[in-house]
């Protein structure tokens, strides 16, 4: 069976599973029975999660997201191959799974009552992924798992080649406004809204670019 992921960046998926059950079997005894799940706008906690569960999930999160990374070569359809992206496959997913890496690391340290402020920390990780995703985004080719896939990108290689341009720099813009978040107050709603409108540009644009490229396919 031929999984996705190239071998250096499955040893590299590997290291960051395993660092993260040290370091919840290192601390477990020391948890509290309770551990913050939820932090609202303000920065306050207003959810918990049973120790096993609130302690755990994140790593199970981490071999979850590696197990289906492995397993997209054999989930792709025929014609939708990703053997020539693997590698750009690679390096986002050990992008997510060290940014799912940093939330254990910041909520189990939150949960000892280490004073971190880990909404701002989070915004900031976040931020920061998007701006790293920006930059291999347009290394993606078409396919049904990772990417921009609208109808108009899934059906045209050329579509979907322009979208994933325009939106490796949405990404990007997006990422330094969240990394700006962390030491530049701006309201939650405004926040959110122009994060939506940053996101949706790629898909409008997806539209009229396939239209423009394609506006007599459908002409008898």
């Amino acid at each position: 069976m031929t999984f996705t992921l190239p071998w250096k960046h499955r040893w590299i998926s590997w290291l960051l599973i395993v660092l993260s059950a040290v370091f919840v079997g290192a601390l477990y005894n020391q948890l509290p029975q309770e551990i913050p799940s939820h932090w609202n706008f303000e920065g306050e906690i207003d959810a918990y999660q049973s120790k096993p569960l609130g302690a755990w999930l994140m790593t199970l999160i981490m071999v979850g997201l590696w197990a289906l990374m492995e397993c997209l070569h054999v989930l792709s359809p025929k014609g939708y191959k990703i053997n020539s992206f693997r590698t750009t496959v690679g390096l986002i997913t050990n992008l997510m799974l060290g940014f799912i890496l940093l939330i254990q690391v910041v909520q189990l340290s939150v949960a000892l009552g280490a004073e971190l402020e880990l909404p701002t920390i989070i915004v900031a990780g976040v931020g920061v992924l998007f701006i790293c995703l920006g930059n291999y985004l347009g290394k993606l080719r078409k396919n049904f798992f990772i990417g921009i896939r609208t109808p108009w990108t899934l059906a045209s290689d050329e579509v979907w080649y322009k979208t994933h341009r325009l939106g490796s720099y949405c990404f990007v813009i997006i990422g330094a406004i969240l990394v700006s978040k962390a030491w530049w107050p701006m309201p939650p709603t405004m926040l959110i809204a122009l994060i939506v409108v940053l996101a949706l540009v790629p898909t409008v644009y997806s539209f009229v670019i396939y239209r423009r490229l394609h506006s007599g396919d459908n002409e008898d």
